[in-house]
C-alpha cells in the first residue's frame, strides 16, 4: 500500500481510524491523505436564502485544514519515524467526494471509522462506511472507535467457494500478507457439512494473479447457518488481526453488504474489516 486515504469528520471513530492509519503507514511506509468533507452552511429566513460567498467558504475550508494539520502534528509527535501526511478539505456529498478523491489521488487503500456504537446506533449510522464496502473500487478497512493498531500477523479471509470474475481480486490481500509475513486463514461458513468442500482446490482453481502463498495459508470450515456467527465462532478460537470479506453479486457474502446486515456485521465483529468487491 503506497497511498492511504483517511476520511476524518472529527468523530471518535474517525480519529481512531487516523491513529490506526498512522501506525499502519509507519509499518508499510505509505503516504497518508487526511480528508475532511464539509457542507456549505445555508440559512433561510422567510423568502430570503443566504449562501456564503467564496471568501467565507475558503475561511471555513482553511479552519478545517488547520484542524487536520493539528491532528497530523499530534500523531507525528508520538513517533520518531517521519511519514508524509497530506491534508485536504473539500465540500460536497461525503460518499461521492471520497470515491472521487481516491480516484484522483490514486489511493490504493481507504481506512475509515465506523460511525457510532451500540444496539440503537448501529441501525442509523455507518451508512458512509457500509456504502464504501459495497461500491468502492479501492479496498476499504473499517475501524471501530475502540480498535487499536496491532501488527497484522493473522488475517481471516471469509471465502464463499464461488469463482472470481476478477482474477486480481485478492491482490491487496496477497500484498498485505506478503508484506507483513502474515498467515491467511481461509474460512468457509456453511450450514451443513454433508459434503465437505476442498477449499484449497476451489480457491486455486480461480487461477488468481497473484495467488496466495501456499506455505502461509490454512483452510478451515465452520458449520453455522449464520455467516456472522460462524466468523465469530472462529474468532473465539483463534487470534486474528484483520478480517477480509468480498462483496459480489448473488453470493452469501453479498448479504453481509446489505444495508441492514452490513452494519450489524461491522458492529458485532470488533476487529478491522477489509472489504473489496468482485
Amino acid at each position: 500500500m503506497k497511498r492511504i486515504l483517511v476520511p476524518i469528520d472529527y468523530s471518535n471513530p474517525s480519529l481512531q481510524a487516523a491513529r490506526y492509519a498512522f501506525h499502519f503507514a509507519l509499518e508499510s511506509g505509505a503516504t497518508l491523505d487526511f480528508l475532511h468533507i464539509f457542507s456549505i452552511p445555508v440559512s433561510a429566513v422567510d423568502s430570503y436564502v443566504y449562501v456564503p460567498d467564496h471568501e467565507e467558504i475558503e475561511a471555513i475550508r482553511n479552519n478545517h485544514l488547520n484542524h487536520l494539520n493539528e491532528i497530523a502534528s499530534d500523531l507525528r509527535l508520538k513517533s520518531a519515524i517521519s511519514i508524509q501526511i497530506n491534508v485536504h478539505c473539500v465540500y460536497g456529498h461525503p460518499i461521492e467526494q471520497i470515491l472521487e478523491f481516491g480516484k484522483q489521488y490514486k489511493n490504493d487503500l481507504i481506512i475509515i471509522g465506523l460511525q457510532g456504537e451500540g444496539f440503537l446506533k448501529e441501525r442509523f449510522v455507518g451508512s458512509i462506511t457500509t456504502h464504501l464496502f459495497r461500491k468502492s473500487h479501492i479496498p476499504v478497512i473499517a475501524i471501530h472507535s475502540t480498535t487499536t493498531y496491532s501488527k497484522i500477523k493473522n488475517i481471516l479471509f471469509a471465502y464463499d467457494l464461488k469463482p472470481f470474475s476478477n482474477k486480481q481480486l485478492l491482490k491487496p490481500l496477497v500484498e498485505l500478507a506478503n508484506y507483513f509475513n502474515a498467515h491467511v486463514h481461509v474460512l468457509n461458513v456453511t450450514d451443513e457439512l454433508e459434503i465437505f468442500p476442498n477449499i484449497s482446490e476451489q480457491l486455486q482453481a480461480n487461477h488468481l494473479n497473484p495467488p496466495l502463498n501456499l506455505n502461509n495459508t490454512s483452510y478451515h470450515i465452520v458449520e453455522n447457518e449464520n455467516i456472522v456467527d460462524g466468523i465469530k465462532e472462529y474468532l473465539a478460537m483463534n487470534t486474528i488481526d484483520l478480517i477480509v470479506i468480498i462483496s459480489r453479486e448473488h453470493s452469501v457474502i453479498t448479504n453481509i453488504f446489505d444495508e441492514r446486515i452490513s452494519k450489524k456485521t461491522a458492529f458485532n465483529l470488533d476487529l478491522p474489516i477489509l472489504a473489496f468487491h468482485d
